[in-house]
């Protein structure tokens, strides 16, 4: 008696998705995507705000939170993240009490030339228009789980309190060298996605006891071995496809929120990109 197998309905028939592999995105490339923001969440963003839509009950003031995935990590534990690339911008801005400020960058300024036209007026540079300009640290990072396995990209901004922050991590990237296998005596200078960082938050104050959110960097690992190869591949393919000033696109004008710890109240500035 031979026996008929029935296929169940819900019976799952796996298929070869490979062949279909990137159909329909030949023509999306880095400038053509609108890349994530992490920002740190202060108490007055909509993220943890219980009446509001974007209310997120794991995040917690001082958390990182992305812009468009909605993932959020620890800020006292921190994350592990490879930096791949890095722009600096001067940003110019209409000043927040200025009757119908949009809150939104004025102008991008890819070199410092701009403050050859600007005054210093207290800690901001202001131009003729009555606009002011604050450097900006734009940080193009890949977050990697506690096995270094990649988990997404990210754009990590740091400007005003934090600029400082920005040239510091800068500089820990800069001075991350190893001995040349090839001649004795001599160093490589390694790239920047061959480094992970493990990023924190910690509070900070002024001298006016005004407090906010801020970053602490610590190197974690040198991704200098065999194993880690991969990762470094997909470090370097970030690298390559930010690797343009164009890359800043749309990050540039959509992400203003009240996440800042200075004027959360009108128009925010401190966490729009660039």
């Amino acid at each position: 008696m031979s026996q008929v197998t029935t296929k169940k309905k819900n019976d799952v028939v796996p298929f070869d998705m490979e062949q279909y592999a990137g159909m329909g995105l030949e023509n999306i490339d880095a400038s053509s995507i609108k890349l994530p923001l992490l920002k740190i969440l202060y108490s007055e963003n909509e993220v943890l705000d219980d009446t509001s839509p974007k209310y997120n009950s794991k995040a917690k003031a001082g958390d990182f939170y992305n812009s468009i995935t909605s993932n959020v990590y620890s800020g006292k534990t921190g994350m592990l993240v490879v930096p791949c690339y890095f722009v600096p911008t001067w940003v110019e801005w209409e000043p927040i009490d200025k009757a119908n400020s949009t809150g939104r960058p004025v102008n991008i300024y890819y070199d410092n030339k701009v403050f050859l036209t600007t005054k210093k007026e207290g800690s901001k540079d202001y131009l003729p228009n009555g606009n002011y300009i604050e450097a900006s640290g734009n940080h193009f990072c890949m977050i990697v789980d506690e096995n270094y396995n990649p988990i997404e990209n990210v754009i990590i901004i740091m400007k005003s309190t934090q600029k400082t922050k920005s040239n510091e991590w800068n500089s820990m990237t800069s001075a991350q060298k190893i001995p040349n296998p090839k001649q004795a005596g001599k160093f490589i200078q390694l790239a920047s996605f061959m480094q992970v960082y493990r990023l924190q938050t910690s509070k900070e104050k002024n001298k006016k006891g005004q407090s906010w959110w801020g970053y602490q960097m610590k190197l974690e690992k040198l991704l200098t071995t065999s194993e880690y190869e991969s990762v470094v591949q997909q470090g370097a393919e970030f690298y390559q496809s930010v690797n343009n000033k164009n890359i800043l696109g749309d990050s540039i004008e959509n992400d203003a929120d009240n996440s800042s710890p200075k004027q959360s109240a009108k128009k925010v500035e401190e966490d729009t990109p660039f």
